[in-house]
């Protein structure tokens, strides 16, 4: 077709463009995809006569979110409408770090497939030599081809880059809010463990402490003998090392649950 992009008034001329120029398929694949016959195509392409809602509407359908609606219908904007192109992950998996690693992905759902390589090439409109180079990571994908491979094989470019492990933009962006969000249940957690433990803390030491001793008011005692009493060295030591334990305690308590709400208030942000 000797037509260009530039100069498709006809919505007829810019179907037969989209068939010819940009899918690079038959006139009877076009037909067998689209859902008409291939009699309503031709007649489509030879005649004046516009195409009917419902033909219109069957292309788009087929061909949806790689065709343009805008300029099927009224000529305006690009033919293409490339989702592939336009999805956050395209880049990324095209990238020269990725690519490769996809392109072998490609080649065992191919195999998979019930398709052969000389059909998914003559579909791309790719000769086997392009698509052996393209699929080995030597030249990078077009959103045109990876459209037309994406459709062949029955994946979208989500479940490519996970049969790959290439982490696109959303599912990373939805990893780290799961991420953050665990950390924040976690910091949660141990913040209301140590904030359990520390009133059992503080009551060891209370229970620890030496108790006042109560002033009596009964009648002076008769004189006795005087005895003298064993001497323990080591209670007071031990009661005095056992508080200074507990107070260590209480305070480091303390200190964490002030740095985890700290993270939290972070985590927050």
């Amino acid at each position: 077709m000797s037509n260009n992009s530039s100069d498709l008034s006809k919505v007829n001329d810019r179907i037969q463009y989209f068939q010819d120029d940009i899918l690079k398929v038959s006139a009877n694949r076009f037909a067998k995809e689209v859902g008409i016959a291939y009699g309503t195509l031709r007649n489509l392409y030879t005649e004046d006569k516009k195409p009917r809602k419902g033909t219109i509407q069957k292309i788009l359908e087929a061909y949806d979110g790689f065709i343009n609606p805008a300029w099927l219908q009224n000529g305006k904007g690009r033919p293409t409408l490339s989702a592939t192109q336009e999805h956050p992950g395209f880049q990324v998996m095209t990238s020269d770090e990725h690519w490769p690693k996809v392109g072998r992905q490609v080649r065992k759902l191919i195999r998979k497939s019930d398709k052969s390589p000389e059909e998914i090439a003559k579909a791309t409109g790719f000769s086997m030599y392009r698509l052996n180079k393209t699929l080995s990571g030597k030249q990078s994908p077009t959103p045109q081809f990876m459209s037309v491979l994406l459709s062949e094989l029955g994946v979208t470019v989500d479940q490519l880059a996970q049969k790959a492990g290439v982490a696109v933009p959303q599912q990373q962006k939805e990893k780290e809010k799961q991420a953050k969000s665990a950390a924040e249940e976690q910091t949660t957690a141990e913040v209301q463990s140590l904030e359990d433990a520390q009133p059992q803390a503080e009551a060891q030491a209370e229970q620890a402490a030496p108790q006042p001793v109560q002033q009596a008011t009964a009648p002076m005692p008769v004189a006795q003998p005087q005895t003298y009493a064993v001497q323990q060295p080591y209670a007071a030591a031990a009661d005095h090392e056992g508080m200074q334990e507990l107070r260590m305690k209480i305070d480091f308590l303390t200190n964490r649950i002030n740095y985890l709400e700290e993270r939290l208030s972070r985590l927050a942000r």
